[in-house]
Parts: structure tokens; C-alpha cells; sequence
């Protein structure tokens, strides 16, 4: 029974989470993931009589002035988020109002002497248009004038970027695509705000930080190395991947027929690659399982997509429960990417803190993949106190990894 929750928990977050997005590609890595899935980072939340007010409601930011005859912007500092300073930002935001409404995000918030703000701002209209401005004491500079996009979707969600280089190139993206790039003075992502228009209100469905990986210069990586990995007697199982690791590795049994191949990277990252041999009692009973957590998937949320027994997902879902639940309660900025019909998936999450209060910044990444029925694999790379070009090899080493054809 307990099998049987766990995985139902996985199947369930995979098919059904509102903010599910893929990680980044190697040239940018999170640093910091906002699901508003609760008030965790303590989001001054406030209410003027109902008039306007905001509100952390089904894994939403809600900003809500569509009973106000005023524009609202509210700013927040969240420079104490960050163990080292994003060079991008992405919010995935809806408007909630009547036509012409428009709404934006601000950055680099500054208090000015006539006790506004000096900052700039990303804005979109339900017009299907965009413009970046910028406000200096009472003055507001047009970097960009309203321009149509055909991007945007009026009545959906949109995900708005924004990117600096380290020469102060900032570039703007809307639902992935590229809209407009501008050389401005360094800015920082620390004190930013959202801002509604008049009888206008917003949801926002996640927030993140990126940093990218061009401007961590503090390793000086080895060339890749083409690796493989296989069960002893299988060799249907034989796995390959490239890795910018200078690593030796070992092999041992683990319990009756378990086969673990490990090894610790002379940059200090953990590399294991584990393969699970399960007997036809333990089958059955996964099998058993897997028909239990559709059929409440199911009766919960309506039609759910057949998963097939081979699925990365149900392996995925059996390895991620298989943990120290004790150590859950120190995981943040947990992600999982890939498709549960392909041969891989893969899963990650952060520890910034260990049990003892010390500062530790661990980042582990998860590989899953399924060879058959009896022999499953999970792949383990962690590194503490990671940086972003740590980050990067990790997430191309599991990106690379393939099944031997």
C-alpha cells in the first residue's frame, strides 16, 4: 500500500502539477525556483478593504486591483534568496481583466527621493503588444515603444524573460522567443515588483532566477570522456554518456543482486550509477502498484495517458519515495524534466542547509531509466558546494546519457 502512494504521489505531481516546466538548456542553470505551492518565502501579503490585495492561492500569485481606478505596483527586495547573484529572470504570468488591460514585472527597484521608484519594467497588454521602460524620479523613459507580438497569448499565460551579458546586453523573451535586446547599465534582479494597470489583475504561476554558465569561469574543465556502464551477463543493459570529469571508477554487489558503479570526480562530484534487480515477487507487487496509482489517478482527475511498464516514469516514481524521509524537509528547488515515453527521465533537487545549520549548497541530479521488467537504473551525480559550472556538467552528463542500441 505504502508503494502504491508513493508512486501515485510522483504519477500525480508528472501529470497534473500547474507550473511543470523542463530545466533550462546547459547555457543557463536555476538558482532559485518561486511554485507560490505555499508563503514559504514570507510575500508580504495585503488587503485595502478589499479594493486591492494580493494573495498566494493554488500555487498562484494573485495581485487583484480589478475593483481599483488606479494603476498598483507593489516591490519586494529578495536579495537574501540568493547565494550568489542571477544574471536571468523568468516569471510565467496571466492578465485577468477586461480588454486593454496591461500588466509587467519590474527589476532593479530603487527608492528615489520623491519616494517613488526608479526601476525598469517588462510590460504586455491584452492587446497582444509589449514595451520596456524605464522610470527615473518623475520621468519615464520609452526603451521600447508598444509593439505588437504575435507571441503573446491575450487570454493564456505568458512567459517573459529577461537576460544580462556581463558587457550589459539585456535581452527579452516572450513564450520562448526572442523580442527585443538593449545595452543598458548592469542592473540587478534583487528588488523587483509586479505591476497592474487600472481595474486589472494578474496570476503568476512561477517565478525563477538563472545564472549562466558563460560567466562562471572558476573551473577549467577536462576534455569529455565517452563512458559506458552495464550490468554484468546484460548486455542489453550497456549505458553511455560523455562526461567533463577527470573520475575513476569502482563496482560492487549490493545485496543478492544489486550492481552499483561509482566513483568521486577530482572536482569533488559524487557519480554513481545504480542498477536494480528486482525478483518476480517484487514485479508483481510494483505492477500491482502502477495499476493502483492510474486507477486513483483516474477516478481523481479523469482521463489519464496509459504509462507503460517500462515507462522512466514509473521508475522515476519508485526511486524518488525510496529516500530518507528525513532529509525531504531540507530539499528545495526540486525539478523534473523529460517524457515519461522516452528512455530517460531526470529529477533534482537542492540542499542548502545540512541538519546541523551549516551552509553546504549540495545539488543532486537523478537519471531513471528502465532495461526490463527486472532490472531498472537510477544515475546519481551530486556535488557540494556547487556552482553553476558544476551545475552545468552535471545536467550534460544526464542529458547526454543514451541506451546502447
Amino acid at each position: 500500500m505504502r508503494l502504491s502512494i508513493c508512486i501515485t504521489a510522483v504519477i500525480l505531481s508528472y501529470f497534473t502539477a500547474t507550473a511543470q516546466h523542463t530545466l533550462p538548456a546547459q547555457s543557463n542553470v536555476i538558482i532559485t525556483d518561486e511554485e507560490f505551492d505555499d508563503n514559504s518565502r514570507n510575500w508580504s501579503l495585503v488587503n485595502h478593504e478589499n479594493i486591492v490585495f494580493t494573495k498566494i492561492e493554488n500555487g498562484q500569485f494573485i495581485m487583484d486591483a480589478t475593483k481599483y481606478a488606479k494603476f498598483w505596483a507593489i516591490h519586494y527586495n529578495i536579495e537574501d534568496w540568493f547565494q550568489q547573484k542571477p544574471d536571468g529572470m523568468e516569471l510565467k504570468v496571466k492578465i485577468i481583466a477586461a480588454a486593454n488591460s496591461m500588466i509587467g514585472i519590474m527589476w532593479n527597484a530603487e527608492k528615489n527621493k520623491a519616494g517613488g521608484f526608479n526601476e525598469y519594467s517588462f510590460l504586455i497588454n491584452q492587446n497582444g503588444a509589449f514595451s520596456i521602460q524605464q522610470k527615473v524620479d518623475e520621468d519615464m523613459i520609452i526603451i521600447k515603444d508598444w509593439t505588437a507580438c504575435p507571441d503573446i497569448k491575450p487570454q493564456d499565460y505568458n512567459m517573459l524573460r529577461i537576460t544580462q551579458d556581463t558587457k550589459g546586453k539585456h535581452r527579452f523573451y516572450i513564450n520562448g522567443h526572442e523580442v527585443f535586446n538593449v545595452s543598458l547599465p548592469a542592473t540587478n534582479f534583487y528588488n523587483i515588483g509586479y505591476y497592474c494597470n487600472k481595474n486589472t489583475a494578474l496570476s503568476i504561476d512561477y517565478l525563477k532566477f538563472t545564472v549562466s554558465t558563460s560567466t562562471d569561469n572558476s573551473q577549467q574543465l577536462p576534455e569529455p570522456k565517452a563512458l559506458s556502464f552495464m550490468y554484468p551477463g546484460r548486455a542489453n543493459s550497456t549505458l553511455l554518456t560523455t562526461a567533463n570529469l577527470d573520475i575513476k571508477f569502482s563496482s560492487m554487489k549490493r545485496g543478492v543482486a544489486d550492481y552499483m558503479v561509482y566513483g568521486v570526480s577530482s572536482q569533488g562530484i559524487d557519480f554513481s550509477v545504480l542498477y536494480n534487480k528486482f525478483t518476480p515477487d517484487e514485479i508483481n507487487t510494483i505492477k500491482k502498484s502502477t495499476k493502483d496509482a492510474v486507477s486513483i489517478l483516474k477516478q481523481q482527475n479523469g482521463q489519464i495517458p496509459r504509462i507503460p511498464f517500462n515507462s522512466p516514469l514509473i521508475a522515476m516514481s519508485f526511486f524518488s519515495r525510496s529516500v530518507d524521509q528525513g532529509l525531504i524537509k531540507y530539499e528545495s528547488n526540486e525539478q523534473h524534466w523529460g517524457n515519461y515515453t522516452a528512455d530517460f527521465m531526470f529529477r533534482q533537487y537542492d540542499i542548502v542547509k545540512d541538519d546541523r545549520g551549516n551552509t553546504i549548497n549540495q545539488k543532486t541530479m537523478f537519471g531513471y531509466c528502465v532495461i526490463d521488467e527486472d532490472l531498472w537504473v537510477s544515475i546519481r551525480l551530486r556535488k557540494d558546494h556547487c556552482t553553476t559550472a558544476d551545475a552545468a556538467v552535471m545536467h550534460q552528463i544526464l542529458d547526454n546519457f543514451r541506451k546502447k542500441k
